[in-house]
């Protein structure tokens, strides 16, 4: 599972809060939105993980063909 460091954690249990509050009338504790939270790391966190390593991925290829075509438009030709 996905682990966040305290300070994010923190952070992010009331905004947990205040969206179950706002968007279901319901509200919640502390614990309840940090069983929440841990929730959506545990099933959702994996696959955000890996989109987002493939995002990354997409890029680096990207960048990694665009200096191949630099590095191509500075070969020299050999002497005659």
């Amino acid at each position: 599972m996905l682990q966040l460091p305290d300070r994010e954690r923190q952070r992010l249990i009331p905004r947990i809060q205040h969206y179950v509050a706002e968007e279901l009338d319901c509200d919640i504790g502390q614990l309840a939105a940090g069983f929440l939270l841990d929730f959506f790391l545990k099933e959702a966190g994996p696959l955000l993980y890996n989109r987002a390593i493939e995002d990354a991925r997409t890029l680096l290829t990207q960048q990694l063909a665009d200096i191949d075509d630099r590095l191509y438009e500075l070969t020299q030709p050999p002497p005659r």
